[in-house]
């Protein structure tokens, strides 16, 4: 019995002991996969790559989360970053907001609009 065969048929059995009661089935497949390092590779090994990329993630983010940024670093990088998207104090009223006097109500629809929407209309009640 191959590795896999295997950790399916122990996935099984743990449904089957479980009478089908997926949380229950959860809970004897991990208490099996304690004792059974087989089953536990099983289990494991198809997402295995990913374990490890987040591992690694989660260490290397913990370099930048625990570092101190002054809040005058934290202007100065605001305001870098708005020269650079072209939008200063004088266009926004706040970072990231919209302009007054920019959006506005929709326009209505053109006669054109209406009357190609009616003309698609007729063909789907064709077809």
């Amino acid at each position: 019995m191959s590795s896999q065969e295997y950790t399916i048929s122990r996935v099984q059995d743990a449904i089957k002991q479980a009478n089908g009661n997926l949380a229950q089935a959860q809970r004897i497949l991990t208490d099996w996969s304690i004792k059974d390092q087989g089953l536990l590779i099983g289990l494991v090994a198809p997402h295995l790559k990913g374990i490890v990329m987040h591992a690694i993630s989660h260490e290397n983010n913990k370099k930048f989360t625990t570092e101190e940024v002054s809040s005058e670093e934290v202007d100065t990088i605001t305001s870098e970053l708005s020269e650079a998207l072209g939008q200063n104090k004088r266009n926004m009223d706040e970072f990231g907001q919209t302009p007054k006097g920019v959006a506005g109500k929709p326009k209505q629809a053109s006669q054109e609009h209406v009357n190609a929407i009616y003309k698609l209309a007729k063909n789907i009640d064709k077809e």
